[in-house]
C-alpha cells in the first residue's frame, strides 16, 4: 500500500528523471492505448474497405471533441487545483473539488446525449456527411455521443483526478483496460464473419470500453475510501466561488481547447469532403495513425502538471524548474524521433489500413505533413502544461484561442494554393508560430514566477 510520505516523496524529493518517468510513462501508455484503440475502429472499418464507411467514422470523430470538451473542462480543471491544494496541505477543499468537477462533467454529458437525440440530421450534416456517409455516420455517433457520452466524460474526468493524487499508474491502468477491450471487440462487431454491424460496431465498441474503465475508477475508489481526495459525495458538493473560480479559470482554457478542435475539425472536414470519400478516408487514416505519436507527447507533456502543480503550491520553485525542462528535452527528443519513422515508412504505414493505391498513396502525403507538427507540438504541450499546473488560466486561455485563430485561417489559405493537401499545414503552421511565441514566455513566467513564489514562501512558513 502506497502511504502519504510516499507520495511526498515523490512529489518533493525523488530525483527528477525518476519523478517524471514515474508520472509520465503510465500517461504515456495510457494514451498510447487509447490511440491504439482509435485506430482499431480505423483498421476493421477500412477491412471492409468501402470509404464510405471509412470516411463517416472519420468525419464522426469530429463530434467526440465535444464530451472531450467537458472531460477537459471539469477534468483539467479540477486535477490543476487537486494537485495545488495537496501540495498545500488543504485536502477537504481537494475532495469538495473532485465532487463538482464529477458532477458537473456527468450532466453536461447528460446534456450532450440529450442534443444527438434531438438533432442527429443536423449535427452530421454540420460535419460534413452526404448522402453516402450520413447513415453510418449516425449509426457510429448513436453509440459514442448518444449513449456513450456519460461514461466517455466520466472516465476521463476520474482518471485525471487520480492522477493528480499522484496515482498515475492506477489512472492509466483502468484507461487501458477499456482500450484493450475495445482492440478485442471491434473485429467482433464490426467484420461481416461475425455480427457484421459495420461503423455502428465501431461505436458500440468504443462505448463498452468507455463504460468497464468508468467501471474500474468507481472500484478503485470503493477500495482506497477516504484514503483519495477523488470523490463522488454529495455532500461535498458547495457553492464554493473561490472553487469554481480555480476551477474554471484552467477547465475554460482547456475546454475551449477541446472546443476549437470542434470548429477545427467541421471546418477541415468540410473542405476535406468536398474532393470525395476516398480522399476523406485517406485523410481520416493519416490522421488517426499520427495520434499515435501524439499521444505519447501528450502522456508525457501532461504527465507532469501534478508534480509542477503541487511544487509550484508548496513553493519549491526549484524543482519545478528543473521538472519542466528535463520534460521538454525529453518530450523534444520523442517528436523528432517519431518524424524520421513517419517520413520514412508513412508509404507502408497506410498499407496497413486499406488497400486503394490512391487512398494510400494521397494518406502518406498527409501522414508526412502530420509528422512535421509533432516536433513543434512538443514544445507547446509542455508550455500550456506549465500554465496549466499553475493555475494561470488567462495564459492558458490565450494560447487556446490563439492556435486556432492562426491555424484555420492558415488551413483554408493554404487549401485555395495547394488543393487538397494544402489544408494539413495549417496545423504546422500554428504550432510554429505559438511554439516560438509560448518558449519565449514561459521563459519569462519563470523569471517573474521565482521572485513571487519566494514572497509567498516566506509568508507561509511565517504562518506556520
Amino acid at each position: 500500500m502506497e502511504t502519504l510520505p510516499d507520495k511526498q516523496y515523490l512529489f518533493e524529493s525523488m530525483p527528477v528523471p525518476k519523478a517524471v518517468a514515474q508520472m509520465c510513462i503510465p500517461g504515456i501508455f495510457g494514451m498510447v492505448v487509447t490511440a491504439l484503440y482509435s485506430i482499431a475502429d480505423t483498421y476493421f472499418v477500412g477491412a471492409l474497405n468501402s470509404p464510405n464507411q471509412s470516411a463517416a467514422v472519420s468525419l464522426a470523430s469530429a463530434a467526440l471533441y465535444l464530451p472531450a470538451t467537458v472531460s477537459s473542462l471539469f477534468g483539467v480543471g479540477t486535477s490543476s487545483l487537486i494537485s495545488r491544494k495537496l501540495g498545500e496541505q488543504d485536502c477537504e477543499s481537494a475532495k469538495k473539488a473532485s465532487a463538482i468537477g464529477l458532477w458537473h462533467a456527468a450532466v453536461c454529458a447528460l446534456l450532450i446525449s440529450a442534443a444527438f437525440f434531438l438533432f442527429p440530421v443536423s449535427l452530421t450534416k454540420l460535419l460534413g456527411a452526404d448522402e453516402q456517409t450520413v447513415q453510418p455516420m449516425m449509426e457510429y455517433l448513436f453509440w459514442t455521443m448518444g449513449i456513450g457520452s456519460i461514461p466517455s466524460v466520466l472516465n476521463t474526468v476520474l482518471s485525471k483526478q487520480i492522477a493528480a493524487e499522484g496515482y498515475a499508474n492506477h489512472a492509466s491502468l483502468g484507461t487501458m483496460s477499456g482500450c484493450i477491450l475495445n482492440i478485442v471487440l471491434d473485429p467482433l462487431f464490426i467484420l461481416p464473419q461475425f455480427l457484421n454491424m459495420n461503423a455502428a460496431g465501431a461505436g458500440l465498441a468504443t462505448m463498452l470500453s468507455n463504460s468497464i474503465a468508468a467501471l474500474y475508477y468507481v472500484v478503485f475508489l470503493m477500495f482506497k475510501g477516504n484514503r483519495l481526495c477523488t470523490n463522488f459525495k454529495p455532500s461535498n458538493l458547495c457553492w464554493d466561488m473561490a472553487l469554481y473560480h480555480n476551477i474554471m479559470a484552467i477547465g475554460i482554457p482547456a475546454g475551449i481547447q477541446s472546443l476549437t478542435f470542434v470548429v477545427n475539425s467541421a471546418v477541415r472536414n468540410n473542405i476535406i469532403s468536398s474532393y470525395g470519400a476516398d480522399v476523406v478516408a485517406a485523410y481520416g487514416i493519416a490522421y488517426k495513425t499520427a495520434m499515435i505519436p501524439v499521444s505519447i507527447i501528450c502522456g508525457a507533456s501532461f504527465g507532469v502538471l501534478p508534480l509542477i502543480g503541487y511544487n509550484y503550491s508548496s513553493f519549491n520553485i526549484e524543482r519545478m524548474k528543473a521538472v519542466y525542462k528535463y520534460t521538454i528535452k525529453f518530450v523534444m527528443a520523442l517528436g523528432i524521433a517519431f518524424f524520421a519513422v513517419i517520413f520514412v515508412f508513412a508509404n507502408k504505414i497506410m498499407c496497413q489500413f486499406i488497400k486503394n493505391e490512391f487512398v494510400i498513396s494521397a494518406g502518406a502525403l498527409f501522414l508526412r505533413i502530420s509528422a512535421i507538427t509533432l516536433v513543434l507540438m512538443a514544445v507547446d504541450y509542455v508550455c500550456v502544461g506549465v500554465y496549466q499546473a499553475c493555475g494561470n488560466g488567462k495564459c492558458a486561455l490565450i494560447t487556446a484561442l490563439s492556435r486556432k485563430a492562426i491555424e484555420i485561417p492558415a488551413m483554408l489559405l493554404l487549401n485555395m494554393i495547394i488543393p487538397p493537401f494544402g489544408m494539413a499545414f495549417g496545423e504546422p503552421v500554428a504550432e510554429l508560430v505559438i511554439g516560438v511565441v509560448l518558449y519565449v514566455s514561459v521563459r519569462r513566467y519563470f523569471n517573474s514566477l521565482a521572485e513571487k513564489v519566494i514572497i509567498q514562501g516566506e509568508k507561509y512558513n511565517g504562518q506556520t
